[in-house]
């Protein structure tokens, strides 16, 4: 019962921080096949939808269709890219923003922004590090020391003290909040920010709002590990085959 009440919790405040960013013209959605991508698609009604397939980077964008409905498939944008037009897209990303992208990830979503038609494009960044999305999470040695995780080890050991001492000492969420400053704070949202803006363009992105990360980070370990809630959510509408 109360991890029930607590997964109803997590939907209610999915949906009611969606509402509020809802735009009143149209918008939209940075859809990659993924569980946060396809939460806010289930969430937000009538969004855009544009989506990259990279020659053999994402398996599952090849099966893009069969996640959408008729009317969200006649709302789609799909580009395809190989490796030519993805090194010319990473060369007019840099002469654009005059920086580095802070990831590889970065070309994708040049290309997003630049077939994006709307003037507000809807993300699904910082959920993997809100919710222990990425793998290596059940992977890491975790110690006091300092951050074992690749996108934080290079933390300043300040910081890490203060994220040790919010959680009491415990380095497994101390870690995620470490990641959330240096890959999140520290590059996706500037980098998408950066990027947008070259196409007079404005990113949202739920998992970057207050009450998700409220949220989040006061969930305990065992709810913090491969977003089982993002996934409980995602098999609400969708079979498992496609996760």
């Amino acid at each position: 019962q109360p991890v029930d009440t607590s997964y109803e919790h997590f939907c209610e405040t999915s949906q009611r921080t969606c509402n509020l960013m809802v735009p009143k013209q149209s918008a939209t959605l940075s859809f990659s096949g993924g569980l946060d991508s396809s939460l806010i698609l289930d969430t937000i009604p009538n969004l855009n939808l544009v989506a990259v397939n990279t020659t053999g980077k994402d398996p599952i964008v090849d099966r893009i269709q069969d996640f959408l409905t008729e009317s969200e498939r006649r709302r789609l944008t799909l580009i395809d890219v190989n490796e030519k037009q993805w090194a010319e897209e990473y060369h007019n990303l840099i002469n654009s923003t005059q920086m580095p992208p802070a990831s590889w990830s970065g070309v994708g979503r040049w290309i997003v922004n630049k077939n994006t038609q709307d003037r507000i494009l809807f993300t699904g960044c910082a959920a993997d590090e809100l919710f222990g999305g990425y793998k290596i999470y059940q992977e890491i040695n975790y110690t006091k020391l300092k951050s074992n995780s690749p996108y934080s080890s290079y933390i300043d050991q300040t910081l890490w003290w203060q994220c040790l001492e919010a959680y009491s000492g415990d380095p497994r969420p101390a870690t995620l909040l470490a990641d959330y400053f240096m890959q999140v704070v520290g590059g996706d949202a500037s980098t998408n920010d950066r990027i947008a803006g070259a196409w007079g363009i404005e990113t949202r992105s739920p998992f970057m709002t207050k009450p998700m990360i409220s949220l989040g980070l006061s969930y305990p370990w065992e709810l913090r590990q491969d977003k089982p809630y993002i996934k409980r959510r995602f098999l609400e509408r969708w079979n498992e085959a496609l996760i």
